[in-house]
């Protein structure tokens, strides 16, 4: 199941909440479907650049990579879907939601884990 240190991410699109797990699978599904590598799509992402194809292809492959894990890849969205769901919570919304993923899907378990770490200490007060 879930390793959480690997970056599970809960985003919203369209008031529907979907999950998005950056597994190995799910980084080589999203650079098939996108065409082009993950350094590749983050670096068209930071230059605000990155086609929406690619934007959604993240968000895609991410959904793939926790149902995935969870057994499920009957219930997987269906690329076109999905895209025009992007489409109306609008793309550049769903561009940050795509950048974060990546960054998860490049980063080390022990970078993430350190990472949530800080995160919930500065949340705490800590």
């Amino acid at each position: 199941m879930t390793n959480r240190a690997r970056g599970l991410l809960t985003i919203t699109i369209q008031g529907e909440e979907i999950n998005l797990l950056p597994t190995f699978q799910a980084m080589m599904e999203f650079e098939e479907m996108a065409g082009i590598s993950t350094f590749e799509a983050m670096l068209q992402l930071k230059e605000q650049r990155a086609q929406a194809k690619v934007i959604v292809a993240a968000i895609w492959a991410g959904q793939r990579g926790y149902e995935a894990d969870r057994g499920r890849m009957d219930l997987r969205a269906d690329f076109n879907s999905l895209g025009e769901k992007c489409h109306r919570e609008g793309i550049a919304t769903i561009a940050g939601h795509a950048f974060k993923f990546l960054t998860f899907a490049l980063s080390s378990d022990a970078d993430l884990a350190a990472a949530q770490e800080k995160l919930g200490n500065a949340e705490s007060g800590g």
